[in-house]
């Protein structure tokens, strides 16, 4: 987590490995005290409904800090997986490129 409140995810995010993901962003929202939190998924390579559930998580983990929360740069495969379960707004209301601060 960058002190401008950026969180990257990177890799293959998968129901395999959602537990450590979700331990290791939960360690990095520990400190997070700012304004606003933007996940990256710039570098995110395999994103699916393991994706929209770790950022339904740190959407709530920002709401309970009073943060707002932004998503930047989400795949394109990420959208196709969101709308059927009703969740692309989660996608499209964001951030669609690396926030501004």
């Amino acid at each position: 987590m960058t002190a401008s409140g950026q969180l990257a995810l990177a890799g293959e995010l998968s129901l395999y490995t959602l537990p450590d993901a979700t331990r290791q962003a939960d360690a990095a929202l520990a400190a997070f005290a700012g304004p606003r939190l933007t996940v990256n998924l710039a570098e995110l390579q395999v994103a699916g409904s393991a994706a929209l559930a770790l950022l339904l998580h740190l959407r709530r983990a920002a709401a309970a800090k009073g943060a707002d929360f932004a998503i930047a740069s989400p795949p394109p495969p990420l959208a196709q997986v969101a709308a059927p379960v009703g969740l692309q707004p989660l996608l499209l209301e964001q951030s669609h490129g690396p926030a501004a601060d």
